[in-house]
């Protein structure tokens, strides 16, 4: 496969395949214009990065808990393109390895991309956010119409990395929009600077 078009703001990629040579089944497209609160819907996903070995992944069922517009001045939205007209709210967990992952119904017609998280401003409420299939129709046209593939960020150049501290063997990551809770070790990679000053993953 080869990466044609990418979006990270939406958590998309389009990849350009050879179908002769795959077996891949297409997914049914369903309308995600259907879906509303109440809705049943299924994830698929790999959350903690679990789905190792046999497991090839993950799947979660949730409802949606309404379908509303990011732009709405009552919520607080987490990186999400503005271009977007409107977002699913969920109820399934959002962790990490579910972000692009796929949105399904019962029946297993595709309706959304697993995106990030928005936050109410009346309640401080914290939802899991789904791109509509249906938001994702420019992104798709517009990478079928280019003529080759978009290119592909290069890695850093040595001047460039000098600009950059160095590499501490830490990562921080904002868990919320506004409220944010007590910091905590995930993981510390092996060898750095963190792992050699003696700190340890929580838990």
């Amino acid at each position: 496969a080869k990466l044609w078009r990418a979006d990270v703001g939406l958590g998309a990629a389009l990849l350009k395949i050879d179908a002769l040579d795959s077996q891949l089944q297409p997914l049914r497209l369903g309308d995600s214009r259907r879906l509303s609160a109440g809705s049943q819907v299924i994830a698929l996903g790999n959350p903690f990065r679990v789905a190792y070995g046999y497991e090839s992944l993950a799947v979660m069922r949730g409802v949606v808990s309404g379908v509303v517009s990011p732009r709405d001045g009552g919520f607080r939205v987490l990186r999400l393109p503005p271009r977007l007209e409107r977002v699913v709210l969920t109820d399934i967990p959002n962790n990490p390895g579910t972000q692009g992952g796929l949105l399904a119904t019962l029946e297993g017609e595709f309706v959304g991309i697993l995106g990030r998280l928005i936050e109410s401003r009346a309640t401080n409420t914290i939802l899991n956010v789904a791109i509509p299939a249906d938001e994702l129709r420019a992104f798709v046209k517009a990478g079928l119409a280019q003529p080759k593939a978009q290119p592909v960020a290069k890695a850093p150049t040595t001047e460039a990395k000098r600009r950059h501290p160095p590499e501490l063997g830490l990562r921080l990551q904002r868990a919320s929009l506004v409220r944010s809770p007590l910091a905590y070790v995930e993981a510390v990679r092996r060898g750095s600077p963190a792992a050699q000053a003696g700190l340890r993953a929580d838990g």
